[in-house]
């Protein structure tokens, strides 16, 4: 038959295959290189014709190549082969990287010779990326199914028709079935009738399929029943997914039972503390009601709150160790047939119910008919109980009372004791804040009539804060009719109204001395020119908690005035008696000497010739003594103070001691304020005072004084840099300068050390 190609059209058509085509020899000769046009997995093959297999690969793989090679040259038909490679095969490559590429070769005998020796056609194919899929395909198929079979949740599949038909050994333990029983069951077999939502399973089950299958995943809680007849509850997740070309439902469990019961549990439990919550807040609204109605309402409380027939409540005494019975709930009234029942019992005498103070922790006895060796019985006629639990009450490590219950229609459990005891223990403490808040206000009583009855002015003042925390005005949360009184005002008009309110301005007087007081905490007493009353105030501030204080306002505006009149009177009298001693030691001794002069000069007792010369220095001394006299004057009355300010005051006397050569010097900054002539005079004869002290005493080289003025206040200092008072007691002159300085309500402080003296006095206006 007539060939469809030529030679050449036969070999292009080979070399257009992507894989490499080998002509090889029973010796492993490459005769011809075909092919391999794919660059992705295959180089020129062509540079191996001429050679053979042994010059190409290491003889294990080029023995394994020939043993291939003989076997096809053997038989007939089609060989398919798989085969690694890597470049440890490879001559030459031995330590080059261990990658291995799989091939697959489709081998073939050629029926006729080629260069006159027997040949087979190996076509060579890299199926490395096909070969790494498929193991990775059998791998996670095995991890599928370990994971299957191992989950610790119950894995199953349902099929088309709704059955179960494959399952773990979760799914079985949880059924407590073998597979026979489970497969080919529908869901609705392993299910209650009813679901927890009231809906039949055999109806809903089907619903749920029906959406996983829309929806692509579906996830809902179930109960199922197990081959006992136990029920159980899972998380189920529905997925479909095709195996073997069949649409199924994966189909997961989670064993949720435990979680659900907890929840429930939790619901429960938080329900019976909202109850609690309720009650106690029901107590809590119970101000005015007697104790009696409290304690019966905490009776019926906790019978409710443990849904329990009976329930009482006992007080203990530790000491006597005596139950004194409250009361008993109103059912047990109705079945108790006991005549006379006791309302007192020594805790020696009770049985298992005395229990709870003996061990010091709530008790359960579900099955009370039984024998207990603690029980001691009860009376004749006594209410019937079945199940018991009682709990103690606690005031710190005392127990103080003890409340029990009866005849749950449940079994009583822990939850139920903590939770009766956490409500018992709250129930206490409104109780005990009821009597606490009680005695305080017979307290508040006592001392609203104390505070009633003081004669002196009093007030409770509440601080006022901005954002920021600074306190910018203050409230009169009470005053007594003494405060009412120097106010000139009702105690009705200032009770509830800030200080801004009742006296206007920026700033009400004294916050500064409240924030302080209620900052710090302490007591504090400072007097007080009040601007509102015009008086003189003593204030007395206690710090009452919060931002709250008390304050006394004593008027000492009289008391004052005597004791500045008195401190007047012995001032001057001190300086009257200065006055003397120095007019009798300076001037009186000047007059004394030009007498003696004079004297002399009369009876010829000085030469003729000296009288001029005597007489010259007897119109010194009488300079001196004039200067001597007008110092005194002017110290004991400095006139010219009445129409001068003191700033010009001080300066000119500054400048007549520089100007007799004493090294004084003077200055002044700010402005002062308005000053009266009171604080100007005293402020005045301190500084004289202190110039006379440093000019005499110190020996100083240079007196400096300084006068600082500001809208609220002046600055007087004098310092000096003379010997200091060298331990020497404070003399009548510091004495008197501390006197003035008090007499106008400035502050005098003294600092002498032996490099010099700083005398300072701050006077404030109000």
């Amino acid at each position: 038959m007539e060939s469809l190609f030529s030679l050449n059209q036969t070999a292009e058509l080979l070399n257009s295959f992507p894989d490499p085509v080998f002509v090889l020899s029973r010796h492993g000769e490459y005769l011809a290189v075909f092919g391999g046009k794919d660059p992705r997995y295959y180089h020129d093959g062509s540079v191996l014709v001429g050679k053979s297999i042994p010059d190409m690969v290491v003889p294990d793989k080029a023995n394994w190549f020939l043993e291939q090679i003989d076997r096809v040259l053997g038989s007939q038909g089609l060989h398919i082969f798989e085969y690694p490679l890597s470049g440890r095969d490879v001559k030459g490559l031995e330590e080059g990287p261990d990658d291995v590429l799989w091939f697959e070769g489709r081998v073939s005998r050629l029926p006729f010779l080629v260069e006159g020796k027997d040949a087979v056609l190996w076509v060579a194919s890299n199926i490395t990326e096909r070969k790494r899929t498929r193991e990775n395909l059998q791998q996670s198929e095995k991890t599928s199914r370990k994971l299957f079979t191992e989950s610790a949740d119950a894995i199953l599949l349902i099929d088309s028709t709704g059955v179960f038909v494959e399952c773990n050994q979760a799914a079985l333990d949880l059924l407590k079935m073998t597979r026979e029983q489970l497969l080919r069951l529908p869901p609705a077999r392993i299910s209650p009738e009813f679901q927890p939502d009231g809906r039949r399973s055999a109806e809903t089950a089907p619903e749920m399929i029906a959406l996983a299958y829309r929806k692509g995943l579906h996830r809902f809680d179930w109960t199922c029943v197990n081959a006992e007849g136990g029920e159980f509850i899972v998380e189920v997740s529905l997925m479909p997914i095709v195996i073997k070309g069949q649409t199924m439902l994966h189909t997961a469990w989670r064993d949720i039972t435990r979680r659900i019961k907890s929840e429930n549990a939790l619901l429960a439990r938080q329900k019976k503390q909202q109850l609690s919550l309720n009650k106690t807040i029901m107590l809590s609204g119970m101000h005015e009601r007697p104790d009696e109605d409290v304690l019966n309402q905490i009776l019926t409380a906790i019978v409710e709150l443990t849904e329990s027939e009976y329930g009482y409540l006992y007080f203990y005494d530790e000491e006597t160790e005596i139950f004194t019975l409250h009361a008993w709930s109103a059912q047990v009234l109705g079945d108790c047939q006991v005549v006379d029942p006791q309302t007192r019992y020594s805790l020696a005498k009770t049985g298992f119910w005395g229990e709870v103070v003996r061990q010091r922790r709530s008790l359960i006895n579900n099955d009370f008919a039984a024998l207990h060796p603690l029980k001691k019985g009860y009376p004749h006629g006594h209410a019937p109980v079945h199940r018991f639990m009682s709990v103690p009450i606690m005031s710190g490590e005392s127990i103080v009372a003890v409340a029990g219950v009866a005849n749950k229609i449940t079994p009583y459990s822990d939850d139920d004791a903590i939770g009766l005891q956490e409500f018992c223990q709250g129930a206490w403490t409104i109780l005990r804040h009821r009597q606490e808040h009680r005695r305080l206000l017979d307290e508040q009583a006592r001392y609203r009539q104390l505070f009633e009855s003081l004669p002196i002015p009093c007030s409770v003042i509440e601080l006022l804060f901005d954002d920021q925390g600074l306190p910018y005005d203050y409230r009169f949360t009470y005053i007594n009719q003494g405060l009412a009184d120097l106010l000139d005002l009702s105690r009705e008009k200032v009770t509830g109204q800030t200080a801004k309110e009742l006296f206007g301005g920026s700033k009400p007087e004294m916050l500064e001395r409240f924030a302080e007081v209620v900052a710090k905490g302490v007591e504090a007493e400072f007097d007080y020119n009040s601007v509102v009353t015009g008086k003189q105030l003593l204030i007395r501030c206690y710090p009452a908690g919060g931002a709250t204080l008390v304050s006394l306002a004593l008027d000492v505006t009289a008391s004052r005035k005597l004791m500045e009149i008195s401190l007047r009177n012995e001032i001057e009298s001190r300086e009257r008696e200065m006055f003397s001693r120095e007019l009798h030691d300076s001037a009186g001794q000047t007059f004394q000497a030009i007498r003696l002069y004079l004297s002399l000069v009369e009876d010829g007792t000085i030469p003729l010739a000296e009288i001029p010369q005597a007489m010259a220095k007897l119109d010194e001394e009488v300079a001196e003594a004039f200067e001597e006299l007008r110092e005194l004057a002017h110290r004991l009355h400095p006139e010219f103070l009445l129409n001068t300010p003191l700033k010009m005051a001080i300066s000119s006397r500054c400048k007549r001691f520089a100007q007799r050569g004493r090294p004084v010097a003077f200055s002044a900054s700010g402005e002062l304020p308005s000053l009266a002539l009171e604080v100007r005079s005293n402020l005045y004869r301190i500084s004289q005072e202190a110039l006379n002290n440093a000019i005499r005493h110190s020996g100083a080289s240079h007196i400096e004084v300084s006068l600082q003025g500001a809208k609220s206040g002046v600055l007087l200092k004098i310092n000096d840099d003379g010997c200091g008072m060298r331990g020497r007691p404070e003399g009548f002159g510091v004495r008197s300068m501390r006197e003035r300085a008090e007499l106008i309500g400035a502050r005098f402080t003294l600092e002498s050390t032996p490099a010099g003296t700083c005398l300072m006095v701050e006077w404030r206006g109000e």
